[in-house]
């Protein structure tokens, strides 16, 4: 099997957006929760692929959960919209998701810093299929599972993601994975990596019946 892969530094975007509409256990608005849990300060979130990246502009989502010990359960779901939040002083837990991407940091509300930006320390991967070598990539829906690589106590590989697509673009975390990938009655195999900060283009070569 032959893969060809190609290094470029990832192109990002400008500023991120993100969203002023909330959901709260007990149902409350973030209005009625900044004026009723004293003290409060206002708390901008923005997320980077890697190092040296700016402030993704979509797609990114945001689960904000109060984590002190004496503090009633509440979370906070943010996707679009204002960059700034207004918060009740505590800790929290910030869970970001980007694509096939999901990372967890906590935070404290209260402190000097307002500004917290999450690293996702992860690469883009660009995937395709061709029928035989030096052949035009296949047109055709692939059924892409991205395992990891390493295995649990089973033995089993754990799936991370998995796309229906001809050619997908794919950010996950850096690391190496297990790639299967599904046309018509065969299954081709390939181990990949992925590093922060950097697109990697594979090409699968599909596996004979």
């Amino acid at each position: 099997m032959r893969n060809s892969r190609s290094r470029s530094r990832l192109a990002y975007v400008s500023a991120l957006a993100m969203a002023a509409s909330f959901l709260s256990i007990g149902s409350a608005s973030a209005e009625q929760l900044a004026a009723g849990s004293g003290p409060t300060q206002p708390v901008e979130l923005s997320t980077i692929i890697a190092n040296g990246g700016t402030p993704l502009q979509q797609g990114v989502t945001y689960r904000i959960d109060r984590i002190d010990q004496q503090a009633e359960p509440q979370f906070f779901q943010v996707s679009k919209s204002s960059s700034k939040l207004e918060l009740p002083h505590g800790q929290y837990r910030v869970t970001t998701e980007y694509g096939a991407t999901k990372m967890e940091q906590n935070i404290v509300v209260g402190a000097n810093n307002t500004k917290h930006v999450m690293n996702l320390n992860a690469g883009i991967i660009k995937l395709r299929m061709i029928p035989d070598i030096n052949a035009k990539p296949l047109t055709s829906d692939t059924d892409w599972q991205i395992l990891t690589y390493g295995k649990d106590a089973q033995g089993n590989r754990q799936e991370v993601h998995r796309v229906v697509s001809p050619d997908p673009e794919l950010v996950l975390p850096a690391g190496w994975y297990v790639v299967q990938a599904y046309n018509g009655n065969t299954m081709t195999k390939h181990t990949i990596e992925v590093t922060a900060g950097i697109s990697y283009k594979y090409t699968l070569v599909k596996k004979k019946n």
